[in-house]
């Protein structure tokens, strides 16, 4: 049966070690099967080993194999720098070497191979209501957009810092048009606004980036640690959150299930991804 609603997509936010990858193996206990892009490391993975092997799928992101040629060079030409307008208008033609972005996660978002089986899972666009797409991190999704649009420059002008914000933007307006679940996991930034009030956020190139990240999802779940205790916290003043399917709380279980079982409350069904 076709599922009248499409699945929530959150927004996981936190600092490093707060669990935020460690919850989604609850997701399988909601009755989703997670689909993970990885841009971190494959440690990450070995938190999730509660998961059945056969409800687990991930696909990681390698980063370019050795970048050390590349950075020493630019190491040199920053060395031989005599101004910061030199440093600003060094060549470096290194693009072609960086396709994590268009061919690592367009690419997988587009035809998900699995890393663990081989198999492909197909077109995230197609998928049902079954699956999640999770992308651990947009920290790793960033970093590879602008490398993408700048390489390794050591000094990116304004339009290319341009090209990277409408990149990262561009995958999110995407994921959360989406039929199936979305997770998405983003670390915590913090500055001082012009008021000079501490204002925290979503970690992503530019302060003027940040505020639309949010907008299009359905949930935005601060994940905290609170010395040995972890916890959902969607009560956060300091933090933009959003509760569309779990309560205002600051000690929520740091689960999926609660959230899962609200949507479905409200007429959402776990459909097969081949139903028609």
């Amino acid at each position: 049966m076709k599922s009248p609603l499409h699945g929530p997509k959150v927004l996981l936010l936190g600092k490093a070690g707060t669990g935020k990858t460690y919850c989604i193996q609850t997701l399988v206990e909601a009755g989703i099967v997670p689909y993970i892009i990885g841009t971190e490391s494959l440690a990450h993975l070995s938190q999730l080993g509660k998961i059945p092997a056969e409800k687990l799928h991930w696909k990681f992101i390698q980063p370019p194999e050795d970048m050390s040629s590349i950075l020493q060079g630019v190491a040199k030409e920053v060395g031989n720098a005599v101004s910061f307008k030199i440093l600003k208008n060094i060549r470096v033609d290194n693009k072609a070497v960086y396709t994590q972005f268009h061919e690592g996660v367009w690419g997988s978002l587009r035809d998900f191979v699995c890393d663990r089986d081989n198999q492909s899972y197909g077109n995230v666009y197609e998928w049902g209501t079954d699956r999640a797409i999770v992308i651990d991190s947009l920290t790793g999704v960033s970093r590879y957009a602008r490398l993408n649009a700048h390489g390794a420059k050591p000094s990116p002008n304004q339009e290319e810092w341009g090209v990277a914000m409408t990149h990262i933007l561009g995958v999110i307006q995407f994921l959360t048009t989406l039929r199936c679940h979305v997770v998405v996991i983003g670390h915590i930034s913090q500055h001082i606004d012009m008021l000079g009030s501490l204002v925290r956020g979503v970690l992503v190139p530019g302060q003027k980036l940040a505020p639309e990240i949010g907008l299009n999802f359905t949930d935005i779940i601060h994940v905290v640690r609170r010395r040995k205790d972890f916890f959902f916290d969607t009560l956060d003043d300091s933090v933009e959150t959003k509760a569309g399917h779990i309560p205002f709380d600051d000690k929520l279980i740091p689960s999926f299930v609660p959230l899962i079982e609200e949507w479905k409350a409200r007429g959402g069904i776990i459909e097969s991804s081949s139903d028609e």
